[in-house]
């Protein structure tokens, strides 16, 4: 079993010493792990035959961006993560953006409101955790949109050929 799945809320530094970084889920469970980040994302994408990098550059090609790019982590099940800042920053975090509801602005804060009625408060500022949900949520429309025609043409191609 992957520790990366679609229960996930949030991928961050740990913040138990012993360990590099947890895992947050829905059901408010926290897992630590030493594993790095491209380890931990790979080995979900196995399941899908992808890697991080090919990721990486389909979200490079549809969202025409080069910096903090979100992953699509599985396109049936409209799991994709962004990241909040750049990996070197100590607040790094990849969020699940299926997960989120709605997004409340502080000064010095962001609260995420997620769909188990959890908030959870992050130090970002909230113009970029916006941008970011919002081209997550792009890159799951564009994913559907190419799925739905490309089945489109395969039923096509189906009712010709009878």
């Amino acid at each position: 079993m992957t520790l990366i799945n679609s229960n996930m809320t949030l991928l961050k530094y740990a913040d138990d010493s012993a360990y590099r970084f947890q895992i947050e889920y829905l059901d408010q469970s926290i897992v630590y792990t030493n594993h790095s980040i491209p380890y931990l994302i790979n080995d979900a994408l196995k399941i899908e035959g992808a890697s991080l990098k090919s990721r990486e550059h389909y979200a490079k090609y549809v969202l025409n961006i080069s910096k903090l790019l979100p992953i699509l982590i599985y396109a049936s099940e409209d799991f994709v993560l962004f990241p909040t800042s750049a990996k070197s920053n100590y607040n790094y975090m990849l969020i699940n953006s299926k997960h989120i509801v709605h997004i409340d602005a502080y000064k010095h804060y962001t609260k995420l409101l997620l769909i188990n009625q959890q908030t959870k408060v992050i130090y970002h500022e909230n113009h970029i955790i916006s941008r970011k949900l919002g081209e997550s949520l792009r890159l799951i429309q564009f994913q559907k949109h190419h799925l739905y025609r490309q089945n489109l043409s395969a039923n096509i191609k189906k009712v010709v050929t009878l």
